[in-house]
């Protein structure tokens, strides 16, 4: 097979070089590129694969004691690409109570909390990876979460948002998502809606 031995490509009328060879096999292309056909070989480390969303309208509701989590509030399933690419999770919660108490949620993996996406354990402490407060059981707040997590398959998952509170109630204390506890339907009253988005990034 025949090799051309050269350092630079130029057009006839262009007024420098197009590609420019490297003896350490670099590759500098100044202008514009355009592959017509599949480009393969190239590095995509970072690369936005999907983004599955969900945007919850109505209501979920819980009665659950001190130190336990709600069901599955708001959930969302993604099939990776690949086992080491990474899932990069959203959330954002708006929640109620139905007393002024402490209010937040956990990223849940495939039914199991993911603990390094929630804090340090700290004694009985509860181990939340945010939270927030309600000042009246008419009232509702919105909690943001941020996690990237590692794919680990690739089959289906399904993460969810688990919710908790603070109060000391051991028989069972509700919590409520996209509502308040009065729940009220008059012009002055107001609902939400809350979204649960990841998003698979190449590794």
């Amino acid at each position: 097979m025949a090799t051309l031995n050269t350092t630079n490509l130029k057009h006839g009328s262009s007024s420098s070089n197009n590609i420019v060879l490297a003896s350490d096999g670099s590759v500098t292309i100044p202008g514009n590129a355009t592959c017509s056909g599949t480009a393969t070989g190239f590095g995509i480390g970072g690369k936005i694969l999907q983004v599955v969303s969900t945007n919850k309208t109505d209501t979920f509701s819980a009665s659950i004691g001190k130190q336990e989590f709600s069901g599955a509030a708001i959930s969302v399933t993604i099939t990776p690409a690949n086992s080491s690419n990474q899932i990069f999770l959203l959330a954002n919660l708006t929640i109620g109570l139905a007393s002024d108490n402490d209010i937040g949620f956990a990223f849940f993996k495939a039914g199991s909390v993911i603990d390094g996406a929630t804090a340090d354990a700290f004694g009985s402490a509860a181990r939340l990876h945010a939270q927030g407060f309600t000042t009246a059981n008419s009232h509702q707040h919105t909690i943001t979460g941020i996690y990237l997590d590692t794919a680990g398959g690739t089959s289906a998952i399904t993460y969810d948002c688990r919710l908790r509170h603070g109060n000391n109630s051991t028989s069972g204390h509700n919590i409520y998502l996209n509502r308040d506890n009065a729940n009220g339907t008059g012009d002055m009253e107001q609902n939400s809606m809350s979204t649960l988005t990841a998003i698979e990034v190449a590794a």
